[in-house]
Formats: C-alpha cells, sequence, structure tokens
C-alpha cells in the first residue's frame, strides 16, 4: 500500500516541471496561404461541362415526362368523347 503511495507520487511530481507548448506563431498564416493557393475543384472547367450537361438531360427528362403525361390527358379525354357518342373500336367482319 505505502508503494502505491509512493508510486503516485512520483508520477504526481513529474507532471510539475511541465510547460505548455507552443505552437508556432506563422502557423495560421502558412495554412491560409496553402488553403488560398489551391484551386477548387468546383471552379474548374470540367466540373462546369458536367454540371451543364446534368442539367440538360434533368431538363430534357422533365420536358418529355410532361409531354408524356399531356398525351396521356389528351387520349383519355378523346376515348371518353368517343364513349360517350358511342364510337367503338368494334370491328365486322363480313
Amino acid at each position: 500500500m505505502e508503494t502505491q503511495k509512493n508510486e503516485i507520487e512520483e508520477i504526481l511530481k513529474s507532471l510539475d516541471g511541465i510547460q505548455r507548448s507552443q505552437a508556432n506563431p506563422f502557423l495560421f498564416e502558412k495554412i491560409k496561404g496553402r488553403m488560398q493557393s489551391q484551386k477548387s475543384p468546383i471552379a474548374s472547367p470540367a466540373f462546369a461541362k458536367w454540371a451543364i450537361a446534368l442539367g440538360l438531360i434533368t431538363m430534357l427528362n422533365v420536358f418529355t415526362w410532361i409531354k408524356t403525361n399531356s398525351d396521356n390527358r389528351e387520349t383519355d379525354s378523346l376515348k371518353a368523347l368517343a364513349s360517350e357518342f358511342g364510337f367503338t373500336n368494334t370491328t365486322y367482319h363480313y
């Protein structure tokens, strides 16, 4: 029990001479300089080309979807009108 207390005291005394570490005063400036010198991948021409292509494909899909849905509505209304007037797709074979 006494040896444990001595070990603990030795460990605590070893911490008495510790000083706080000092950072390099120019470290923040170095980091800022490196960040500003690196090119942003978002500003690259390749990214802009891919973004434009993706936007055009998305617009094409939306216009196609709208056109397809409007064609279906027109077809449904024509079918309703034909059934109201008694026009059917009955084919007679004589």
